[in-house]
């Protein structure tokens, strides 16, 4: 399986950012000799967790930078304090409402102590960069000869997108999606494996060509996760991103679903699931004298899904199963491989 797990890590370098580092000020940035040996503070402020999430940050992203950078004193600092508000002591009879992370965010930038960079999500990053909040990097990439050729290009260009065709933030962590398929559905059914570069028209033809059987013994074609329990809101979701598809306007006053393109992407999954090619649920209640496996509720893994969406973490759960096959009982080793996630029609 080696070829197969290398292969997926290539074609996962697809740009869906889950993790954004903003600079807003040239703090961070290389000077001359002199300005590194300057004590300073680097100031960083994040949307999501609270002060216990301080010893995870300096793990995951600080504290090599902080070895190099003795004279840098790195301080975080939550947009909301979580562990501070649980104890919080609440007027009575007054409700209570959830702060807003990303206008706490904008209030901490806007403070007399601003941070130096922010971390935030990939949606964020479009509104703050709409309300000039933020220093485009330019400058400081071309300062200090740093090469985008070293970066994945869809995740710099998704980036760019945001930005109007300027940079205004750099992924230290990103995630993707890819297509998986087991090909043992398709070499039973004498159909061509699926390939790059494939629309999800395509797919769905393909999945209506290896799906066959009846009841809890059917095999079938396509899912957009690996469970019995797909859920087509959270497929919606997934299916219509590139369509860029909104519910809401900006104001969140008016939803933005009554339209074409929203009725035809409903119409076409709706048809998946009445035409039977993604998993049904299990009906639990006929099993239950049945010996528990670590395949349960698993489509992909029991040999019953042709093909998936699927992410890098998905696809080490699957390679530790083929490693292990021979202490999960009923178990056989799945051939597969990935190509890339299907494309809309132009």
């Amino acid at each position: 399986m080696k070829t197969n797990s290398s292969r997926a890590i290539r074609m996962l370098a697809v740009c869906l950012t889950l993790l954004l580092l903003i600079p807003m000020l040239a703090a961070c940035m290389s000077g001359n000799k002199a300005d590194n040996q300057e004590e300073r503070t680097l100031r960083i402020a994040y949307m999501y967790g609270d002060s216990n999430y301080d010893d995870y940050m300096r793990t995951q992203y600080t504290d090599i930078f902080q070895f190099t950078h003795k004279n840098i004193t790195i301080e975080l600092v939550p947009a909301v304090d979580w562990s501070k508000r649980r104890y919080e002591q609440r007027d009575e009879g007054v409700p209570f409402k959830e702060p807003n992370p990303l206008e706490e965010m904008k209030k901490l930038m806007e403070s007399d102590n601003p941070p130096d960079l922010v971390f935030l999500g990939y949606d964020e990053l479009a509104q703050l960069t709409s309300e000039n909040m933020l220093s485009p990097l330019e400058p400081y990439i071309q300062k200090d000869d740093i090469n985008l050729d070293d970066f994945v290009p869809s995740v710099i260009n998704g980036l760019k997108a945001v930005g109007d065709g300027k940079l205004y933030a750099l992924a230290p962590t990103f995630s993707s999606s890819a297509l998986l398929f087991n090909k043992k559905p398709f070499t039973d059914a004498g159909v061509d494996f699926p390939t790059d570069n494939m629309t999800w028209e395509q797919i769905w033809n393909l999945a209506r060509q290896v799906s066959k059987g009846e009841g809890e013994e059917r095999v079938y074609g396509f899912s957009f996760d690996r469970s019995y329990w797909s859920d087509l809101f959270w497929a919606m979701d997934t299916y219509i991103a590139p369509l860029e598809l909104r519910v809401y306007d900006d104001n969140a006053e008016k939803m933005l679903v009554d339209d074409d393109q929203w009725e035809k992407a409903w119409k076409e999954l709706a048809a998946l699931k009445n035409e039977k090619l993604m998993p049904e649920p299990i009906d639990w209640s006929k099993h239950q004298d049945r010996k528990p496996s670590p395949l349960d509720g698993d489509a992909f893994l029991s040999g019953k899904l042709a093909m998936t969406v699927t992410n890098y973490n998905q696809l080490s759960e699957l390679i530790s199963a083929n490693n292990n096959a021979a202490n999960i009982e009923g178990f056989e080793p799945i051939e597969w491989d990935v190509v890339t996630l299907p494309t809309h029609e132009v």
